[in-house]
């Protein structure tokens, strides 16, 4: 008599990454590994391998990249970065050069530029970028003239810069546990006097600790320091107030550093001292239990130099951190996908992730952009090899790693399974090269074969035989090509050892 069959259907991943939980208590549809590879928007429940990066430029820029912003410039959308105390800026598009701004050197040459394009009140005025540097306020007309702002109009010396409520709001590196505010609808007269003028307060006095980001959520500008966040609310002098310590939005998280933080919808997300949190008007709400291991894992040391980055259109929050193997680099990207809300990947890069920034493109899609630990802005979601070059040459292939919950096929750890096949269900373009690996009772993964992927249109069945005899089964799914397959599904079949038909 033969034994009877057991299977293994799994059909859903979208529980995503999680490293939290013993292995052997995850759930169907959550992962073990999901090394570069991202949760599917247009496919819900699928998960895909991530997509590649590209340069914009031809020769780097000066590093360390200080600030990097997109902005709509009199001529159009444009990109600016600060690097080696110059303002460079280019058009959307692949190739070409950054061209510098004369007279040359003006801005700090380390730590980061707040850069925040802002329009003054008065009819016709035109849009400006303004650009805190850690020392000065600048703004730039995105043609030909950057003007120091700083000493005049008793504009400060500009650590850091925000929008909020028709004003610019600052923090002077004289100051730190100040805030100071603009005219109304004027981000270039800082002078106090009526209501609607400029002004300044005091912020955090109980703990005394620095404010080191801002950022502006619903009705209010949050004041970041790296144990508490403070709320602002208010238009004029009449009717200012600050919320701190147990009244504010939080009396003890606090943001590692100032590009550590990213507005995504109605939340501002950003990384803690305890890992991934987003913050509202009322309170902060902790939302990476399912990879606190990687944070705890990270390169502690290096943490003020964590980015974090919104991709609107794959609806991705985006936690470059450095791993332990980074070199103090941030070469780890944690994802979140807001849609689904769970993690995937990391993604991991040749190259330090030291900015993120929204992009969009000539098409109006909107992607994310990155200022490379190296001197490279690149666009963060094109093609399948890391760090084209800027002519579309080049390049280098990374690779994908899925591993799926253990497998018991519904007996039980107790009962000895013999393993028949792998039916996997997958959109694999004809370049793809997938491997199913697994393995038995903490053995090492075995090759199952190569997968040659038939469409790159259509989801098709692929079958894989193997042979193995074990009670807990792995599996993990592999592709270091540059192609992007697209996992729907696995069935596993096997035999149930433990009793006859």
């Amino acid at each position: 008599m033969g034994k009877p069959y057991v299977y293994d259907a799994r059909a859903d991943f979208r529980g995503g990454r999680n490293t939290t939980v013993n292995p052997d208590l995850l759930n169907a549809t959550e992962l073990v590994d999901c090394t570069n590879a991202r949760l599917s928007n247009t496919q819900i429940g699928a998960v895909m391998k991530r997509t590649g990066s590209q340069r914009f430029h031809v020769t780097a820029l000066p590093t360390p990249i200080i600030g990097l912003v997109q902005w709509d410039a009199p001529s159009g959308k444009q990109t600016v970065a600060i690097a080696g105390g110059n303002l460079y800026y280019k058009s959307t598009g692949f190739g070409g050069e950054f061209t510098q701004v004369v007279p040359g050197t003006l801005f700090q040459t380390t730590g980061y530029a707040d850069l925040i394009p802002f329009r003054g009140a008065s009819s016709g005025a035109p849009l400006l970028l303004f650009i805190s540097d850690g020392v000065n306020l600048y703004s730039w007309d995105g043609t030909a003239t950057i003007t120091l702002l700083t000493g005049t109009t008793n504009a400060p010396a500009a650590k850091l810069l925000a929008q909020y409520h028709t004003r610019l709001f600052a923090v002077d590196k004289n100051f730190v546990k100040n805030l100071f505010w603009s005219r109304v609808g004027d981000g270039t007269y800082w002078t106090t006097g009526l209501p609607s003028d400029g002004g300044s307060a005091m912020v955090d006095v109980l703990t005394g600790n620095n404010i080191i980001a801002l950022d502006v959520v619903g009705t209010s500008l949050l004041t970041f320091t790296n144990y508490s966040i403070a709320r602002f609310r208010g238009y004029s002098s009449n009717d200012i107030q600050i919320a701190q310590n147990t009244e504010g939005v939080s009396a003890d998280v606090g943001i590692v550093g100032q590009a550590a933080h990213a507005r995504a919808e109605q939340v501002i997300a950003f990384i803690s001292e305890r890992g991934p949190y987003m913050a509202v008007e009322t309170g902060t709400q902790a939302y990476g239990v399912d990879v606190e291991n990687d944070f705890s894992s990270a390169n502690q040391s290096v943490a003020s130099g964590y980015a974090v980055g919104h991709h609107k259109g794959r609806r991705e929050i985006w936690n470059a951190i450095a791993g332990s193997g980074d070199g103090g680099l941030n070469k780890t990207v944690l994802i979140y996908n807001t849609r689904q809300q769970n993690w995937c990947g990391p993604f991991t890069y040749p190259f330090g992730v030291r900015l993120l920034s929204g992009y969009k493109d000539a098409s109006g899609l909107e992607w994310i952009m990155t200022a490379g630990s190296d001197g490279f802005v690149r666009h963060m979601d094109v093609g399948g090899l890391d760090d084209v070059l800027a002519g579309g040459t080049g390049g280098s292939a990374y690779t994908m790693n899925i591993e799926l919950s253990p497998m018991f096929f519904g007996t039980g750890p107790g009962v000895a399974k013999g393993l028949k096949r792998f039916n996997l269900q997958a959109n694999l373009p004809a370049a793809s090269a997938v491997h199913i690996k697994y393995a038995f009772d903490g053995n090492s993964l075995t090759d199952a074969g190569l997968i040659i992927g038939l469409s790159s249109t259509t989801t098709l069945d692929y079958r894989v035989d193997a042979v193995d005899v074990g009670h807990r089964l792995r599996v993990a799914l592999n592709d270091a090509s540059s192609s992007i397959p697209i996992i729907n599904g696995l069935v596993t079949e096997a035999y149930n050892m433990g009793r006859p038909e």
